[in-house]
């Protein structure tokens, strides 16, 4: 089973991949390997959410912001890549919470 198919098995639809914040590059090939600019969580009926997990938002909720955020890092590979089935493994996966 290819990546794509195991993502709509699990009822995982990848959305264009978002833009960047800032004057920075989505992604950048060096090589066989392509490093990905950070992620912020997708737009909530239309807003970023802003907010302390803990205080504006729940655990739970934070874990939907941070699902959102690497989908969107799926998505940004399968756009610079053309197909998911030319990633071999991820190598580093960072990532950051305001708690």
């Amino acid at each position: 089973m290819n990546p794509e198919q195991k993502l709509k098995e699990l009822g995982i639809e990848l959305p264009q991949s978002s833009a960047p914040a800032a004057n920075y590059a989505n992604a950048v090939r060096s090589g066989n390997l392509l490093f990905i600019a950070g992620k912020a969580p997708l737009p909530v009926d239309g807003k970023l959410p802003k907010g302390r997990l803990g205080r504006e938002f729940t655990t739970d909720e934070g874990y939907q912001f941070a699902r959102s955020a690497c989908i969107d890092l799926i998505a940004v590979m399968k756009n610079e890549l053309g197909s998911l089935d030319k990633v071999a493994r991820v190598v580093e996966l960072q990532g950051a919470i305001n708690a």
